[in-house]
C-alpha cells in the first residue's frame, strides 16, 4: 500500500502532489516529505512513522518517545516544518 494512500482520493485535476522533494534556496538544500498544491494554497506535509508514547516538550522544541522502556528525544517536527 502506498504510504500516502489517503491522498489518492484527491482529484488529480484539482491537486498536485509531490513526494520527497529536495529543493535549494541557493545557499543550502532542504527536504519536504510531501507538497500538496492547489490553485488556492500550498501545504507542506511532514510525515513521521513513529511508535511508542510521545511527550511534547514545546519549551525545548522536542518530542520524547518512550518505547520498550527506553526514552529518546527528537527535534520538534513543527519547528522542522517552520524552518
Amino acid at each position: 500500500m502506498n504510504k500516502s494512500w489517503i491522498l489518492d482520493f484527491l482529484d488529480e485535476k484539482k491537486y498536485r502532489i509531490f513526494h520527497g522533494l529536495r529543493l535549494s534556496n541557493r545557499k543550502q538544500f532542504f527536504h519536504m516529505d510531501t507538497l500538496l498544491l492547489t490553485k488556492r494554497f500550498a501545504m507542506i506535509l511532514e510525515v513521521k512513522n513513529w511508535n511508542g508514547t510521545f511527550i511534547l516538550e514545546p519549551n525545548f522544541h522536542q518530542h520524547i518517545r518512550i518505547h520498550n522502556e527506553k526514552e529518546e528525544a527528537f527535534h520538534d517536527p513543527i519547528s522542522q516544518a517552520e524552518h
